[in-house]
């Protein structure tokens, strides 16, 4: 079995592996050979709230020689140059954004609490960018680019797909 497949041998692509690839390809610079160490930062807590989702990041990327580890985001401090989170170094820092956060309304200008969630774009040469989704915090459970008419969607692609 490939590490970069799910064991039943299909020809859907593991977006898990596409995406350690893209990652290790950009801290390269940083890491060299060691195996790449990834934390995901929160502030108040709210990773507490997707623990076992949490759980399944660190197996499935833990399987791609990336190592995760959680943090509240001021746990993070740096020591000769570089970013550590307790005693474990940090090669790539991602921040994580779910809770309801005071947002102006682009159409009407009201201040109202909306969610956010971000995402990852990546083509096949590796990371292409990210996006942002939001809509008003009673509105859905679900924030997706198609899931309804209050759903804000902006994103920054930093490379196009290959031709």
């Amino acid at each position: 079995m490939s590490a970069d497949r799910p064991q039943y041998g299909t020809d859907v692509a593991f977006r898990a592996a596409e995406v350690a690839r893209a990652v290790r390809r950009a801290a390269a610079p940083v890491t060299g050979d060691r195996r790449l160490v990834a934390a995901v930062l929160d502030a108040g807590g709210i990773l507490a709230d997707y623990e076992t989702l949490m759980r399944s990041w660190r197996h499935v990327y833990g399987g791609q020689d990336i190592d995760v580890i959680f943090a509240d985001v001021t746990a993070v401090h740096r020591q000769g140059g570089r970013l550590w989170v307790k005693d474990r170094r940090i090669d790539v820092a991602l921040r994580f954004f779910t809770d309801d956060e005071p947002v102006v309304d682009p159409e009407t200008g009201a201040l109202e609490r909306w969610s956010a969630t971000w995402g990852l774009c990546f083509t096949d040469a590796g990371y292409a960018g990210a996006c942002m989704r939001a809509l008003p915090s009673d509105s859905a459970a679900v924030i997706g680019a198609g899931s309804g008419a209050p759903v804000r969607f902006t994103g920054l692609l930093t490379a196009l797909a290959p031709a």
